[in-house]
C-alpha cells in the first residue's frame, strides 16, 4: 500500500473534489464508505465538519486529507478498509472522519477527511504524520496479506523536507502539462542557459541582465548571500514587472547554492572580499555592481575601488 497526507483549511473545496471531482460535476465520483461522521451524502459530510470548524475557528489547518491506494489487482472489503482507517484516526487523533471511495483507476484506493476538531477539545497534532501512516500500513499489509508496495519519495535535504525546486505550485504543475511555462520557470530556464553557455561569476549577472532580469544581491561582510531578479519592464504590453527571490526558485537558484555555480563573483575566500564594506555600503553596491565587476578581476585585487563617495 502506498499514502499521503495533506492538511489545509477548506472542507467545502475537499468535499468537492473527492465527490465531484475537479470540475466539480454533478455526477457523483466518490462513494461515502462510512467512518465516524453520520452522514447519508456529500452536503451532510460538509455539514457535519463546518460545524465542528465554527466551534474553534482559531484552529489553524483543522483539515486532514489522507488517501491509501492499493497495488492494482488486490482489493479489500469495507469492513477491512474500516478497520484500517480506524487505526490511522487513532494513531493521528482525529475522532471525526468520513470514508470516500473511488473506483476511476487501476488501483483500488480510499480517501479519509478528518480533523483534530471535537466537540469538546482540540485533539494534540500528530507531527512526522507521514511516518506513522507508513508503519501502519506495514502492520496491515502483513495482517491482510498484502504486498508491500512503497511510497514514491522524493528527495529531501538534510532537514527532511523537500527541496523548493520539488514542490513546484500546482499552477506551475498545470501548466507544464499543458506545454506551458510560467515566469519562473521561464527564470530558471534563462539563468540555466547562462551557464551551460559558459558565463561564470559576475559575467552571469551582466548576460541575465541583457536578457531581461536585473540582478539584486544581498551582502554580508563583503560576501554575497541572496541574489533577486526584477523583471525589467518592456514595452509595456507584458503584464507589471515581477521580482524573484532566488530561494523561491529552487535549491539549485538559492543565494549559497547560485554563487557555487557560477564560481562566486570574483573568486571571493574568507580572505577575499567583493568589496570593503566599510567603504561601499551593501546598497550601493547594488546600484552600481555592473560598474563594480568590471573593475574586478584585474590582477590580485582584493577589494573594489568605491564608485560613490559619501
Amino acid at each position: 500500500m502506498i499514502a499521503g497526507s495533506h492538511k489545509g483549511d477548506d472542507f467545502a473545496g475537499l468535499v468537492r473534489y473527492l465527490f465531484h471531482g475537479k470540475q466539480g460535476k454533478q455526477e457523483l465520483r466518490g462513494h461515502l464508505l462510512g467512518g465516524t461522521v453520520l452522514a447519508g451524502n456529500p452536503d451532510q459530510v460538509l455539514a457535519h465538519f463546518e460545524s465542528l470548524k465554527r466551534l474553534r475557528p482559531d484552529v489553524v489547518n483543522p483539515v486532514h486529507h489522507i488517501h491509501v491506494s492499493l497495488a492494482p489487482g488486490e482489493e479489500l472489503t469495507i469492513l477491512q478498509w474500516s478497520e484500517l482507517f480506524a487505526e490511522l484516526g487513532k494513531l493521528l487523533n482525529l475522532p471525526h472522519y468520513a470514508l470516500v471511495g473511488h473506483a476511476d483507476c487501476a488501483h483500488s484506493h480510499v480517501h479519509m477527511i478528518g480533523t483534530r476538531l471535537s466537540e469538546l477539545r482540540v485533539r494534540p497534532e500528530v507531527f512526522r504524520d507521514q511516518t506513522v501512516i507508513m508503519r501502519c500500513l506495514r502492520k496491515f499489509e502483513l495482517k491482510f496479506g498484502l504486498r508491500r508496495v512503497e511510497s514514491p519519495n522524493r528527495p529531501r535535504n538534510k532537514h527532511g523536507r523537500v527541496p523548493q525546486a520539488e514542490r513546484r505550485p500546482n499552477r506551475e504543475r498545470r501548466m507544464a502539462r499543458e506545454g506551458k511555462k510560467s515566469r519562473k520557470q521561464i527564470l530558471r530556464d534563462t539563468i540555466d542557459e547562462v551557464i551551460e553557455a559558459g558565463y561564470k561569476q559576475g559575467g552571469v549577472l551582466i548576460e541575465m541582465k541583457k536578457r531581461g532580469y536585473e540582478p539584486m544581491t544581498t551582502m554580508r561582510d563583503g560576501h554575497p548571500v541572496g541574489i533577486c531578479w526584477q523583471e525589467i519592464a518592456g514595452d509595456g504590453t507584458t503584464d507589471t514587472p515581477r521580482r524573484y527571490t532566488g530561494a523561491s526558485l529552487g535549491t539549485e537558484y538559492s543565494g549559497k547554492r547560485f554563487f557555487q555555480r557560477i564560481g562566486g563573483l570574483y573568486g571571493e575566500t574568507d580572505k577575499h572580499h567583493i568589496f570593503d564594506p566599510s567603504r561601499i555600503r551593501p546598497f550601493d553596491f547594488d546600484l552600481h555592481w555592473a560598474s563594480i565587476l568590471r573593475n574586478l578581476g584585474k590582477g590580485d585585487r582584493a577589494v573594489a575601488s568605491p564608485l560613490v563617495r559619501y
